[in-house]
């Protein structure tokens, strides 16, 4: 907060995976920090955003949240939010789920547990394989290192092994250098969309 306060910077929080923790470190929310009474900040730089697409599972109903204390975000978003309005069902959905404490309570418990199970089983797998994965406590995702099978230690030499994946062990894995992976060799793997009898045939094809 002292940085950005000193430089006038705006900080913009990314939280739409805050709901998906399913190890320690637990998420704070920068919106709880700023509450704290020795944080001194301008609350106009701080802009929160989020959606229900990762933590509920609410993909298709394109429901994106920005949060911010600056008067000027808030206009700007409420002109641009007349080109993707929300339905008034999609709405009347929301509501009702996000006013049930018991339900999301038990949802995000459920979908830790879920998580870190599947997380676990993957990631022991792999390493019984010989395959290192980055270490991750939070989302739907995490990244496995591949890079001893190339060729050679570049993005395209990536890309062909890439290839050779989806045709060889039909596996859905997505390259690094999508994400902007600093070094080639990493693929991104989606372990949340998978049931028990998929994961165990994924981990036999590799």
């Amino acid at each position: 907060m002292t940085f950005i306060n000193k430089n006038n910077i705006h900080l913009i929080c990314d939280e739409i995976y805050a709901a998906t923790v399913f190890s320690q470190p637990s998420f704070v929310s920068i919106a709880e920090i700023i509450e704290e009474e020795n944080v001194i900040c301008n609350r106009d730089l701080i802009h929160i955003l989020s959606s229900l697409s990762k933590d509920m599972g609410f993909q298709g109903f394109r429901v994106g949240i920005i949060y911010s204390y600056n008067k000027n975000v808030v206009n700007g978003a409420r002109k641009m939010s007349s080109f993707r309005l929300v339905s008034t069902q999609t709405q009347h959905l929301i509501v009702s789920m996000l006013s049930d404490d018991e339900f999301i309570d038990r949802f995000i418990s459920e979908s830790s547990r879920r998580l870190a199970k599947r997380h676990k089983i993957l990631t022991n797998g792999l390493s019984q394989l010989g395959i290192g994965s980055l270490k991750s406590n939070a989302g739907l995702f995490f990244f496995l290192e591949l890079r001893r099978l190339l060729k050679e230690l570049t993005y395209e030499a990536e890309m062909t092994l890439w290839r050779m994946i989806i045709k060889y062990v039909k596996l859905n894995i997505s390259p690094g250098s999508s994400f902007h992976c600093t070094e080639p060799g990493w693929f991104r793997v989606c372990f949340a969309n998978m049931n028990d009898e998929t994961m165990e045939a994924a981990l036999r094809r590799i």
